[in-house]
């Protein structure tokens, strides 16, 4: 799957549990897969931003376990000023 068909999927389902304000999918750079044993463990990761805490807790009681694009999702909150700053 192409990556702006995750995002565009994941975002939509993620749509239906309150409003999305950020969505972020951090890319491996190209060439990646030839050092596979030097993968960072931020691949695969998806964060979301909410503009309600209520929506983000819905979201995060409803997609944990389900499989998206063949992986189980695991959701956990992540501290707002890391995600503003990019620390992640």
């Amino acid at each position: 799957m192409k990556y702006s068909s995750i995002y565009e999927s994941f975002k939509s389902e993620c749509s239906t549990f309150g409003e999305v304000q950020e969505l972020r999918i951090p890319k491996p750079e190209p060439g990646f897969k030839e050092h596979s044993d030097e993968m960072k463990a931020e691949y695969g990761k998806i964060y979301v931003k909410f503009s309600a805490f209520k929506d983000a807790h819905a979201c995060l009681l409803g997609l944990c376990g389900r499989t998206f694009t063949g992986r189980i999702v695991i959701g956990s909150y992540v501290d707002e000023f890391d995600f503003q700053n990019g620390l992640l």
